[in-house]
């Protein structure tokens, strides 16, 4: 763009143009004033062009939430597969060394009670009602104590006994869950101690006492 001549330039143009033909300083002034209205102003500095709204704060938020939504799935996966994972499990020899080492310990006794009625009733922390076994298996036995113990892992009793001939025995019970699974019920021998296994009222039992 070419630059407005300078005012003073103007004005000496239209002076001497106008002097020649005759004309007064009023008049003079008059044309002055409307040639300067009509000219151009000085050029204004143009404002800068608006530019196209950023969208990057749009795009990092969709990224975001594409993230966030790719780590829920993530974590939903990992919750089947942890559900869909067998649990882990005691072998029946695991558990008979278990027993076998818990009866020999012979730990003084949470519970003392008269019979085996009483004391199931006073283990209230259980999360099983304790049963008394078959006289198949234990025909005649005394009571002399019962304790909270860990029998595969998994919250049991142990009721310390003394069979018909005064023997010290160790009865554990625990409820039966997907645990132990992969215990059958059958007897072992440890260390001298046999342990008697099977299941019974929905429990997991177990009978240790001196092999001799």
């Amino acid at each position: 763009m070419t630059d407005s001549p300078p005012r003073d330039a103007v004005d000496r143009a239209v002076a001497d143009h106008y002097a020649r033909k005759s004309l007064d300083a009023s008049t003079l002034a008059a044309l002055r004033d409307q040639i300067q209205a009509a000219s151009p102003s000085p050029a204004r500095s143009q404002s800068p062009a608006r530019t196209a709204p950023d969208r990057e704060p749009a795009h990092t938020t969709t990224r975001l939430r594409t993230r966030v939504m790719a780590g829920l799935v993530g974590l939903a996966v990992v919750a089947v597969a942890l559900l869909a994972w067998p649990s882990p499990s005691i072998t029946g020899d695991a558990l008979a060394h278990e027993i076998a080492s818990s009866h020999v310990m012979n730990l003084a006794p949470d519970i003392e009670a008269g019979s085996f009625d009483e004391a199931r009733q006073r283990l209230e922390k259980l999360d099983f009602a304790a049963v008394r076994p078959t006289d198949e298996i234990m025909p005649d036995f005394e009571l002399t104590g019962a304790r909270y113990t860990r029998v595969g892992g998994e919250m049991g009793a142990q009721f310390q006994i003394e069979d018909a001939a005064g023997r010290p025995c160790s009865l554990f019970q625990v409820r039966d869950n997907d645990a132990f699974r992969h215990v059958r019920d059958a007897t072992y021998e440890v260390d001298g101690v046999r342990v008697q296994v099977w299941r019974e009222a929905g429990l997991l039992m177990g009978l240790a006492e001196s092999a001799g």
